[in-house]
């Protein structure tokens, strides 16, 4: 028994939309699987190196403005551990 063009037509529209229904449940079954793997694996975090600052001064060692960014600067060194 043959077919006809509206019976292949509405075929072909059903089986479009089985497949676009298939392919949105893959996708979402992918993701699921991959934030569960996400979750199931530790987190490894490594400790962030000391940032170092450096100073550039226009002033001689032994003026005032010297001192005080040298106390500025023992300040910080001292609430941030080091």
């Amino acid at each position: 028994m043959k077919k006809t063009r509206a019976q292949a037509g509405a075929s072909e529209t059903v089986s479009t939309e089985a497949k676009s229904t298939r392919r949105k449940f893959l996708t979402a079954a992918t993701a699921g699987v991959a934030g569960a793997a996400a979750l199931g694996f530790p987190m490894v975090s490594k400790a962030q190196a000391p940032i170092k600052l450096r100073f550039q001064a226009g002033w001689p060692t032994k003026d005032a403005f010297c001192a005080n960014s040298q106390a500025f600067v023992k300040k910080i060194s001292d609430m941030t551990a080091g």
